[in-house]
């Protein structure tokens, strides 16, 4: 089932939904005599993902009214890459709200070091005490995941330190796509005391040239209340395709 509903999937997934929401959800398949579908929901009982097979489309309005009602679902989280579900939950609206902005590269633009002194490493896992000292430090985020995260980014090459003086005041992530084997999602840090210097810019270029070595169409995203984000990824040569959507269920 998960196979199918990749096919319908009209664009790459955000890998901050892909694999960090929605795994963690409470999966359901959907069974009359036979398995019909699936459906994700999270902790506080919103619809993260629903499918149903081709052969009950014509049932698939009732079958999701049906669920939203046994489940007592007042809210769905859907993506605009996710037609069939996104015109479900659209037919049951009560409202729409945009949750996060995605992005895909459109040209390429260079960006010129923000700093002079700007260098850039490719982080070993020797340097991890310091990695998450800058994130809780310099960045405000902290927790046993991160330090995980690392783990996993360090050996596959996908961190990228930025410093000034040997000290880290940027970082630069990327993650090949689970389900887009072409593609891969961008994301980077700045130091408190170094925003607003256009250093996030430069950092998503350079993350940006390194996918685009590797023959990968880099993608990223950011929440909608954003703002600063938005611009950098914007003034890095990124446009948003797609979004993702808080809808309010009736």
């Amino acid at each position: 089932m998960r196979d199918g509903y990749y096919k319908n999937v009209i664009a790459p997934m955000d890998d901050m939904w892909e694999l960090g929401i929605i795994p963690k959800g409470d999966f359901y398949t959907i069974v009359n005599g036979n398995i019909l579908g699936y459906f994700v929901v999270d902790a506080d009982n919103n619809l993260l993902q629903f499918f149903f097979k081709e052969e009950c489309a014509s049932e698939a309005s009732n079958i999701f009214e049906f669920i939203k009602k046994r489940k007592m679902i007042n809210k769905a989280f859907v993506s605009t890459y996710e037609p069939r579900y996104l015109s479900l939950c659209l037919d049951k609206n009560d409202g729409v709200d945009i949750n996060s902005m995605l992005y895909t590269e459109m040209k390429a633009i260079e960006v010129k070091k923000p700093l002079e002194s700007i260098v850039a490493e490719l982080a070993k896992i020797e340097d991890l005490d310091e990695i998450l000292a800058y994130h809780k430090d310099k960045v405000g985020i902290d927790g046993d995941w991160l330090i995980e995260y690392c783990k996993k980014l360090i050996p596959e090459q996908g961190l990228i330190l930025f410093k000034v003086r040997n000290e880290i005041i940027g970082t630069g992530e990327m993650r090949p796509s689970y389900s887009s084997e072409s593609y891969a999602n961008l994301g980077m840090t700045v130091s408190k005391i170094y925003r607003n210097k256009n250093i996030g810019t430069y950092i998503l270029s350079q993350m940006r040239i390194l996918a685009n070595k590797k023959g990968l169409v880099a993608i990223c995203s950011t929440t909608k209340e954003n703002i600063a984000s938005q611009k950098a990824i914007e003034k890095s040569g990124f446009y948003p395709y797609h979004r993702v959507l808080t809808i309010k269920l009736k």
